[in-house]
């Protein structure tokens, strides 16, 4: 069982936000297994550019090929991990986590 599995939806995304959001996700000492999950509801695929990311083994790109939306963008991951993990997490490309 996952003990986090963050869920990442973009569009047409900046990678530069993108890459902060992974590094601060993956960041921390806190011994969690975590697994990050990005969703691109582009109309063309990124996945050149999450390449030096999808070779973490904790990271998974799915590519949608349209714009289904924020929440239903969501839902794709829940519905394939929500019984694989013990705790969700909704990212935005503009969340950051820090030390405390």
């Amino acid at each position: 069982m996952i003990d986090i599995v963050g869920s990442l939806v973009v569009y047409n995304p900046k990678m530069s936000e993108v890459s902060r959001v992974i590094e601060s996700f993956f960041s921390g000492k806190d011994g969690l297994d975590k697994k990050l999950v990005i969703v691109d509801n582009s109309s063309k695929t990124n996945e050149l550019d999450f390449k030096k990311y999808l070779e973490k083994v904790n990271v998974e790109y799915i590519y949608i090929g349209e714009n289904i939306g924020f929440g239903a963008g969501h839902n794709v991951v829940v519905r394939k991990y929500v019984e694989k993990s013990q705790c969700f997490v909704v990212l935005n490309p503009d969340v950051y986590f820090g030390e405390r």
